[in-house]
């Protein structure tokens, strides 16, 4: 704990995220190591957290080389920003910014103005400067090497999926410790209790599965690993081959799903979060340290690591080019005359909505193109069907992660798991309707299976929030009640 991590990647004047940064290395063969400029103010590094006065911190530098008269690509330079007592390291500014409601820690935008550092302070991998000043890297030119420094993607993916599912089982428990025992004082029954009206009762066990579904998917990408190498050209898909070319952004290049999942665990912790916040009233909306911090979590991370809208984006074009993607088969049904209850009938409704969605995105781009507009003119012009449609595939997905979780786990998740799927299809609606994967009248279904599951889970909702193991100050009032 003699230092802690931070991270100069986005650069203020640009939302690049560290996609060809202005902030640039260049090697000094007199020394050996390295100089980093940030050129002009539109160039620091912001958002970073590394305003605390007194925090030794050591940066993670995201420039761009520049050696020979040529810019080699991104790489990562290690810089001790502050030392003890937060001393700031010579040739940096550290600007402290504003406080927020948002995401409260130390937010400063950073300037560089000729940081030296050494030449073991450049994370090369592989790269390599030689003493007649020759350059190599191994990863065979700029667009291979953007993609490489990303490597880390898929730890901070993990952990964002990971701390989407804590923060909604613990939202999940609080309003479940909100509303159990709390009488209403309603006309049409007085002194009923709360949690016997549908809507309070929906948004309790449904924040509870929210909770079971994320932590699914959490574990499903704890136990698979990716790499970030991808194999030279013309290779084809080889082992190392983490994902697909990509246009808006390189995450997906990295890791496809796993960014994919990370869109979609980030949205779905935000909605349950929310949800929460507002069935809990006046007392959520106090709960700054708690349901309103979570809120701010998972709201930031919708943009950070890895912006979800470019994310979907750059999905949905693999999926339209059938860039390392096979949609999924054409299947008769639906299965089990159509139970939305029935997990057949969830996987059968995730794949038809994909394969739907991802070939009429295709046929109006290609449609676009044979009517001469350039790339970006036929993308610009579908990116609504382009985000729906890789939501679709996270849809897909997720199914295929609770369908294995019902295969392998306690029977007792098999309610808990079809609330859940009953919700999903009730938030993709339109797009079921809309693509005729749903008949009109079909949410009439899904509604009465709604309710016949929350009939089933409302005696056990204290057992499902007891599984999560939440530390007692969690749940208990907040402290300014008990002080």
């Amino acid at each position: 704990m003699e230092s802690f991590g931070t991270l100069l990647m986005t650069e203020v004047g640009r939302s690049n995220s560290h996609l060809s940064p202005r902030t640039i290395a260049r090697h000094d063969p007199a020394t050996g190591g390295f100089v980093l400029t940030t050129p002009d103010a539109a160039a620091a590094k912001f958002p970073t957290n590394t305003a605390h006065p007194a925090l030794p911190k050591t940066a993670a530098v995201y420039a761009t080389l520049e050696h020979g008269g040529e810019e080699r690509g991104v790489f990562v330079f290690m810089v001790p920003l502050r030392g003890p007592e937060g001393r700031i390291a010579g040739g940096a500014r550290i600007v402290p910014a504003p406080e927020t409601t948002g995401l409260q820690i130390d937010y400063g935008a950073v300037r560089l103005d000729g940081l030296r550092v050494p030449y073991e302070a450049w994370l090369r991998d592989g790269a390599a400067i030689a003493p007649d000043g020759t350059f190599h890297d191994p990863a065979g030119g700029a667009a291979a090497r953007l993609t490489r420094s990303m490597a880390i993607a898929p730890a901070v993916w993990r952990a964002v999926i990971s701390a989407s599912a804590a923060v909604t089982r613990a939202s999940a428990g609080m309003l479940l410790a909100h509303s159990a025992g709390r009488a209403t004082l309603g006309r049409l029954a007085p002194r009923r209790a709360l949690t016997d009206y549908r809507n309070q009762q929906e948004a309790v066990l449904g924040a509870l599965a929210s909770g079971y579904e994320l932590t699914a998917v959490a574990a499903h990408v704890q136990a698979r690993r990716t790499s970030a190498t991808r194999p030279a050209p013309n290779a084809g898909g080889a082992a190392g081959d983490a994902g697909p070319d990509t246009a808006w952004a390189p995450w997906s290049a990295v890791d496809r799903d796993l960014a994919l999942l990370k869109a979609a665990a980030t949205v779905q912790a935000a909605e349950t979060v929310s949800a929460c916040r507002v069935h809990s009233g006046a007392p959520g909306f106090a709960a700054a340290e708690r349901l309103n911090a979570y809120r701010g979590l998972t709201h930031a991370y919708m943009n950070a690591g890895g912006d979800n809208e470019l994310i979907l984006y750059d999905t949905a074009r693999a999926m339209a080019d059938l860039d390392r993607y096979t949609p999924p088969p054409a299947v008769p049904g639906p299965p089990d005359g159509g139970d939305p209850a029935s997990p057949a009938v969830w996987r059968w409704l995730a794949g038809e909505a994909e394969r739907r969605l991802r070939d009429r995105l295709a046929a109006a781009v290609a449609a676009a193109r044979d009517a001469g507009a350039d790339p970006f003119t036929a993308w610009n012009a579908n990116l609504v069907l382009a985000a729906r449609t890789a939501a679709a595939c996270a849809d897909r997905i997720t199914v295929e992660i609770l369908c294995r979780a019902l295969d392998t786990g306690p029977a007792a998740l098999r309610p808990v798991l079809t609330l859940d799927a009953l919700n999903r299809i009730d938030r993709r609606a339109a797009d079921l309707l809309n693509e005729g994967v749903l008949p009109p009248g079909a949410l009439d279904e899904v509604w009465a299976a709604r309710r016949r599951v929350c009939d089933e889970l409302a005696p056990r909702a204290g057992d499902l929030a007891a599984a999560f193991d939440l530390p007692p100050e969690i749940t208990a009032p907040a402290a300014f009640l008990t002080g």
